[in-house]
């Protein structure tokens, strides 16, 4: 299955590396940039795993999981991935990876943006 970032998703990453790097180094991005693409490595594995949530009230078939997951440790991440398997335009799946929000954000406020930004292929 292909993975797909909306273009507001790759935005919402680009501003956590780039505070990460602010607050903690260029060690500490390089940590939760690999924590990042662990989690993301999780749901490609399977999508409907266990420890992922069912967030259709705010879109259908919308999944999050927490980053936290990858790390094995509660407080080394502090953000959710809010994805979906789509369809391409050839019928292929596709794993659309919506948004990454901080988890005190309001998901709700943030979550159609996300969609409106996905590529078309």
């Amino acid at each position: 299955m292909r993975i797909v970032y909306s273009e507001i998703a790759r935005r919402d990453i680009d501003g956590i590396l780039a505070t990460t790097f602010d607050r903690f180094g260029d060690r500490q991005m390089d940590v939760y940039a690999d924590l990042l693409k662990g989690a993301v490595a999780l749901v490609l594995e399977n999508p409907a795993r266990p420890s992922s949530l069912d967030r259709s009230e705010f879109l259908t078939g919308l999944r999050s999981i927490h980053v936290s997951l990858a790390a094995r440790a509660r407080r080394r991440a502090a953000h959710q991935i809010f994805y979906r398997v789509g369809r391409s335009a050839n019928g292929f799946a596709r794993l659309e990876i919506i948004r990454v929000l901080h988890e005190s954000m309001d998901a709700a406020a943030h979550i159609a943006a996300g969609v409106g930004s996905l590529p078309s292929e």
